[in-house]
């Protein structure tokens, strides 16, 4: 694998730090190249992308006890090749994803009472998911001559979204309390279907007999000679 990348990141207050930016930008390449033998086959995995994401943010501190934030952000997940392939063996691209959040944050001068309320919600294109083996296996069985070398992983698109509250109180220096609770949400928004694939091929040699893709004879009864 070969990664390289290059960024960039400001942190900027206003109006005395009453409000604070945070900006970033980076933009990388990611490569990887494998080979893998199956059997009688010989499999090459190369997968590239130059992705390029960013993040910004902004919070306000309106009082001293209460500080509203936002952010967003555009993620990349790099191509993994290694297992990491559709159950006919190809590889995955760059997973991305768009993502938001906002939310308060509340503190008393004292320190003794602290929360945050949150809500965020993010957008993944690309995503791998696992999926049975079984399933893989009914796609690209192994046939006489073995398999292409897939794995049980597809690429969806993916939502979520979800609702958090944390509050904490420590009336005492030795007592701490803490509560929170959280709603979360998730759909999978893709169809993915594969055709089955034929992994029977048979060969002949100069006999007439009926070989794997190696050269050795195909017996009904493989403890035969």
């Amino acid at each position: 694998s070969f990664n390289k990348g290059a960024y960039v990141v400001n942190y900027t207050e206003w109006l005395g730090g009453r409000f604070n930016t945070l900006w970033g930008v980076r933009r990388g390449e990611y490569i990887q190249d494998r080979f893998q033998h199956f059997d009688n086959l010989r499999a090459r995995y190369l997968s590239k992308s130059t992705p390029m994401n960013y993040n910004v943010g902004l919070d306000w501190n309106a009082a001293r006890w209460l500080h509203p934030y936002v952010n967003f952000s555009d993620s990349v997940m790099p191509p993994y090749v290694a297992n990491r392939t559709d159950p006919l063996g190809a590889s995955p691209g760059a997973a991305k994803g768009v993502g938001m959040e906002a939310g308060l944050k509340l503190n008393n001068a004292s320190g003794t009472l602290s929360g945050t309320f949150a809500a965020f919600q993010t957008s993944a294109k690309g995503d791998l998911y696992g999926i049975n083996s079984s399933i893989g296996s009914a796609i690209n069985p192994n046939g006489l001559n073995g398999n292409s070398g897939g794995s049980n992983f597809v690429s969806i698109d993916r939502k979520t979204r979800g609702l958090e509250l944390r509050l904490t109180a420590a009336p005492t220096r030795n007592w701490r309390l803490r509560f929170s609770a959280a709603h979360n949400d998730g759909e999978i928004g893709s169809t993915r279907t594969y055709e089955q694939l034929y992994n029977d091929q048979f060969y002949a040699n100069g006999a007439g007999q009926v070989t794997y893709r190696n050269g050795t004879v195909v017996y009904v009864n493989g403890a035969a000679t």
